[in-house]
């Protein structure tokens, strides 16, 4: 069984636990130039999805248009990296169709899922859903597994639901970001396993500031990305390689939409 791999495709000065705290160097020393480099390196041939912030994808088409021609789908992360909630339903439809046509534009191909900035789909902000199908999207994958187990009735026709790697009867997060990071490469190992045994694709991803991570030797950085962002990078690299070598990965695309899928 396959399973995903995908690349939440910000810079480290975008998330949230930089949220309110000024950048303290110049973005362009640590952006997302030297960073796409390096992830596009680690991926070599094994192929993902990127979700792209539509902001990002404007002032590095030429990125954007490399990772696309690397063989890698191209998919939306917001049209800012901003949670769903700081959007009326009618300012988030207007900013996603436009970061939809933009990204298009920039990678000359479809892009048919959505991923919100900081999995912020959720009971509060199903409306959210709505739009996606009415702007042509054909998957989301915004959702955490705990949410999802509570609002899968809600979900409207048309489009599928891909959320985030849980496991347990508390749906404790696996496969991405800091979990993967700080959990044990065994742990992770054994929850794909338990995952495709069960019939279900397990959902990786990562970050390209997790792989070129100088970042973390800015000065005067505050605790809190350095401590939450910066733990466990350094062993990432290897954990990638453990999971390329033992597990067959794709896209979403590739997985849940080519035609031997269907």
């Amino acid at each position: 069984m396959k399973n995903v791999l995908s690349v939440d495709w910000e810079a480290w000065y975008q998330t949230a636990s930089m949220s309110g705290r000024p950048c303290p160097v110049d973005p362009l020393l640590y952006g997302l130039e030297s960073a796409t480099d390096k992830m596009l390196e680690a991926l070599g041939k094994t192929r993902a999805t990127f979700f792209v912030v539509a902001a990002n994808a404007v002032e590095y088409p030429a990125l954007v248009r490399r990772i696309a021609h690397a063989g890698h789908e191209i998919a939306l992360h917001g049209a800012v990296h901003q949670n769903i909630g700081c959007f009326s339903p009618e300012q988030f439809e207007r900013a996603i169709i436009r970061a939809k046509h933009a990204v298009e534009d920039i990678a000359g191909a479809s892009v048919i899922g959505f991923r919100a900035p900081n999995w912020s789909i959720g009971t509060g902000t199903l409306w959210a859903m709505d739009i996606l199908v009415k702007a042509g999207f054909k998957y989301d994958a915004s959702m955490t597994a705990a949410v999802f187990s509570r609002v899968r009735g809600g979900i409207p026709a048309g489009i599928l639901e891909i959320p985030r790697s849980g496991f347990g009867p508390l749906h404790l997060p696996y496969g991405g970001g800091a979990f993967l990071r700080v959990y044990p490469y065994a742990l992770t190992r054994r929850l794909i396993l338990n995952a495709n045994a069960a019939g279900r694709s397990a959902v990786i991803y990562v970050h390209p500031w997790e792989i070129d991570h100088r970042w973390t030797e800015v000065r005067r950085l505050d605790w809190r990305p350095r401590c939450i962002m910066g733990f466990g990078c350094d062993g990432l690299r290897s954990k990638l390689v453990g999971l390329f070598r033992e597990f067959q990965l794709g896209s979403f695309q590739d997985i849940f939409f080519s035609r031997s899928s269907v």
